[in-house]
């Protein structure tokens, strides 16, 4: 069931259906994501230009993940397969392969330790899971019930810190994000982030995808030259 709409600037009942969506997320084993975003640029005369990309993520248990990132600006493929994990740059041809062994979760905490690289996939399953994050929002509430890809979902909305950011969360025992829009309000022309899922609980992926193998005429480089120049 929908929650009740807000009364207050500060619906409990909306920060507790956070709080039950991370919990689903987090409980996920094996499934792909299709993300269709849009992200604002802001250039020199302070026009917003709106760039989109679809992101495919797919999961394997605890230590096989694959991101792809088609965009109009930015194409990356990164792969996890237990023991190596491989970032590449299609139509530049450029790659780098690291050995590691560990979970994904602890791939994600590697990477940005050591090399101040941040995949685009954690910080939505964090959501909930960090009760200082959740005793930072100033307000939620419920707006509307809505329907997004045939799903009922709660619309909410949330004022934190210099971000405004709305969930539209679906409906069931195990809620799950159908999409989100974040608005940045530390500049005067607003920019946002828009992202719209599509989840597939049961996927057929084998687990030869999570393994890269470089073409002949692909370039090694060593990832902190990586994460420098090509990925930020």
């Amino acid at each position: 069931m929908a929650p009740q709409k807000a009364q207050g600037v500060r619906s409990q009942n909306v920060i507790d259906r956070i709080s039950e969506m991370g919990e689903s997320l987090r409980e996920l084993r094996t499934f792909t994501l299709q993300m269709d975003t849009t992200t604002d640029v802001i250039v020199d005369n302070n026009q917003k230009i709106k760039t989109s990309a679809t992101k495919n993520i797919y999961i394997i248990g605890s230590n096989h993940l694959r991101l792809d990132i088609d965009g109009e600006f930015l194409k990356r493929n990164y792969y996890f397969d237990g023991s190596h994990f491989s970032l590449y740059t299609p139509g530049l041809g450029y790659y780098t392969t690291i050995p590691f062994e560990g979970t994904s979760d602890e791939l994600l905490n590697h990477l940005i330790a050591q090399f101040n690289l941040k995949l685009p996939l954690e910080d939505l399953f964090m959501l909930g899971k960090d009760q200082a994050s959740l005793d930072s929002i100033e307000s939620a509430a419920y707006i509307a019930t809505v329907k997004i890809n045939d799903k009922r979902c709660d619309h909410v909305a949330f004022r934190q810190g210099k971000k405004n950011w709305q969930l539209w969360i679906s409906w069931g025992e195990k809620p799950m994000p159908c999409k989100m829009v974040v608005t940045s309000t530390e500049e005067a022309v607003q920019p946002e982030y828009s992202a719209v899922f599509a989840w597939n609980k049961l996927p057929n992926q084998p687990r030869s995808g999570f393994t890269f193998h470089p073409k002949k005429q692909d370039m090694k480089v060593d990832l902190t030259k990586e994460a420098e120049s090509l990925v930020k």
